[in-house]
């Protein structure tokens, strides 16, 4: 049996782990549980937009299907992405820390990220100065850097474009390798361009 709601809110001062099963949500769904841990178990789709306002700085745990998630959180928080997601947005001020696999995330207001080891993210577009912190073994396929970066840690960037790709700095040893492959596809992007329209197909 599977319960259908047209929108969900999660809320209150439970300070306990909060898993939500087996349900299928139509809207909309709401996290504003400022003590409690939460977790998305296999099972679960959210069909409109996920709203994490305020969870513990444990964690938000994704085993289901999401669409796009906005993650608002005021205070450091944890993502962690074992499921299906397509954009995490990040408009809070907190330290974020992002774990498991994740097909995109846009940092619009941060005051840092953390990601953790093992994690991979398919594409990061920062969009707020800050600090990256890599763990070990931890992976962006592709930063799209709009302001300067700091990238440290163990982890490794492949390709890094965008209008600051060149301001990009930190330890992380892929760095110099990542902005020389961005510019070689940002010129092979421009090359088409200015291609003619039939030539493009």
């Amino acid at each position: 049996l599977v319960l259908c709601v047209l929108h969900l809110e999660i809320k209150g001062d439970a300070s306990s782990q909060i898993t939500l099963r087996i349900v299928i949500v139509n809207g909309k769904l709401v996290v504003d549980i400022p003590k409690a841990s939460v977790t998305i178990d296999a099972g679960v789709e959210i069909d409109g937009l996920t709203s994490i306002k305020d969870v513990a700085g444990h964690t938000f745990t994704n085993r289901g299907v999401l669409k796009d998630i906005e993650l608002t959180d005021n205070d450091a928080s944890r993502f962690i992405n074992n499921g299906t997601m397509e954009t995490l947005i990040v408009d809070g001020r907190g330290t974020v820390t992002l774990g498991g696999g994740l097909s995109s995330v846009v940092i619009n207001d941060a005051d840092g990220i953390n990601v953790e080891k093992s994690a991979n993210i398919s594409k990061l577009t920062v969009n707020k100065e800050l600090d990256i912190s890599l763990s070990d073994d931890s992976k962006i396929i592709h930063l799209e850097a709009e302001v300067p970066v700091v990238a440290d840690g163990e982890g490794a960037i492949e390709i890094i474009t965008g209008k600051e790709a060149g301001k990009v700095k930190g330890t992380v040893s892929s760095l110099s390798d990542a902005i020389s492959k961005g510019k070689k596809v940002e010129e092979i992007i421009n090359q088409i361009k200015k291609l003619p329209e039939a030539d493009k197909l």
